[in-house]
């Protein structure tokens, strides 16, 4: 391989360990730590509200481009849709937007080949 190459896998493993903390530090606690979601993910908690999906391309986060998710991320849903039923904040205010493209990083690594190329074409 070359210099350039590594350095560009240096640079990917880089970002996906500081996503690794951020995400530990924000979004484990209703993500889970393997990013498995809530249990019984689809269903709804004791408030009525949606519970927090699965990360991991088990769930449908890799159907969205990358804007979508770092807006989500960002601004929360109930920031970006009106009469959301769910939990979902924005992080706006703890991640910056490198951190949240760093925590993105680390999601998709979990992801398997196929739905990580399905989701960067969506996001070209």
């Amino acid at each position: 391989s070359t210099r350039k190459e590594s350095s560009a896998a240096s640079d990917v493993y880089k970002r996906q360990a500081k996503g690794k903390i951020a995400y530990q530090n924000n979004c484990a606690s209703c993500h889970q730590v393997n990013l498995s979601g809530a249990e019984n993910w689809k269903g709804v908690d004791e408030d009525g509200h949606r519970k927090a999906p699965p990360l991991n391309g088990t769930g449908h986060t890799w159907h969205h481009d990358d804007e979508t998710l770092h807006k989500i991320i960002k601004y929360g849903l109930a920031g970006l849709i009106s009469d959301y039923k769910g939990k979902m904040g924005g992080f706006g205010d703890k991640l910056n937007d490198k951190d949240i493209d760093s925590v993105l990083a680390y999601i998709k690594s979990f992801w398997p080949d196929d739905y990580y190329q399905h989701q960067i074409n969506l996001s070209k």
